[in-house]
């Protein structure tokens, strides 16, 4: 089997298990946020049934009246920041480890997978109806918006250009890293060093 095609079907196969396992890390964060910061019964099931015909699969549960209002706030994030701390140890172990570059494609798969959790969560955030919110909604970026705007008056208009702005620009930097890591010349150890070494 050609190289291009093994990579090609590693990628299939590596895909959706790397979103699996991003939903999973996104639920996490919000769930251990939630515990730092005061629940104590937050939780997180990656299945739970909760009646004959309703049931959740990678979800996160706690309390919102037991956090402070800035606490809330940061528990809203908790699911983007766990997403983006994996992308950017990704990234920082593929720039220390060169033999991670023979794997070259599952990191970028793994990183754009990750990395994808920012987009959707600020489309699902700007297009939200955040001023007609009266309560939290779990839409993460929109409850966020919410909160920021009861808590500060800050204009949910002004909020949702400066989600965008923040995103495109880390989306940018992200993709200016990972083309840098894609193109660098790999380390070669002379032979004289190796032979030292192992004597």
């Amino acid at each position: 089997m050609p190289a291009s095609l093994r990579r090609l079907s590693a990628i299939i196969v590596f895909a959706p298990i790397a979103f699996l396992i991003m939903i999973n890390a996104h639920e996490i964060g919000h769930t251990l946020l939630a515990r730092a910061l005061g629940d104590d019964d937050a939780a997180y099931y990656m299945y739970k049934r909760f009646d004959v015909d309703k049931a959740c699969f990678g979800c996160n549960i706690y309390d919102a009246r037991k956090l402070s209002e800035f606490g809330n706030m940061l528990v809203t994030l908790g699911g983007v920041l766990s997403s983006q701390l994996v992308v950017l140890v990704l990234v920082w172990l593929w720039s220390r480890r060169v033999r991670l570059h023979d794997h070259r494609h599952l990191i970028v798969t793994a990183i754009i997978v990750f990395a994808s959790d920012v987009p959707f969560q600020v489309f699902r955030g700007i297009q939200a109806d955040v001023a007609g919110q009266a309560r939290l909604t779990r839409i993460d970026l929109a409850d966020f918006l919410f909160l920021l705007h009861k808590a500060f008056a800050i204009p949910v208009d002004a909020g949702k250009m400066g989600l965008l702005v923040l995103a495109i620009t880390y989306c940018l930097l992200l993709f200016r890293a990972v083309r840098h890591q894609m193109w660098r010349p790999r380390t070669v150890s002379a032979p004289g060093r190796n032979a030292a070494g192992a004597g």
